[in-house]
């Protein structure tokens, strides 16, 4: 098994994109270094939200940075652009 050096950038084939789109009705992302770092997005992760959300798939946000409540991280995806993602408890 090889896995690639951190900060390098992967894409799926569109057909293995679908399958696994299509096999999950529930994307768990991690926040800080997969959707954003230092205070931005993280390139693509908008497109790739939005695509979800459009396709009516549950998307959990989940981070082990204990600094900021849920209320503050859901304000902040909004600032960034993903409106939709609400606080959820």
């Amino acid at each position: 098994l090889r896995l690639p050096r951190l900060g390098t950038r992967r894409s799926l084939a569109p057909p293995v994109a679908r399958r696994l789109i299509s096999s999950a009705d529930v994307f768990l992302f991690d926040m800080d270094g997969v959707v954003w770092s230092g205070g931005a997005l993280i390139d693509g992760a908008r497109e790739a939200l939005e695509a979800l959300h459009r396709l009516g798939k549950t998307v959990i946000f989940v981070t082990n940075n204990s600094m900021k409540r849920r209320a503050e991280l859901a304000a902040e995806l909004c600032r960034l652009g993903v409106g939709w993602a609400e606080e959820r408890h």
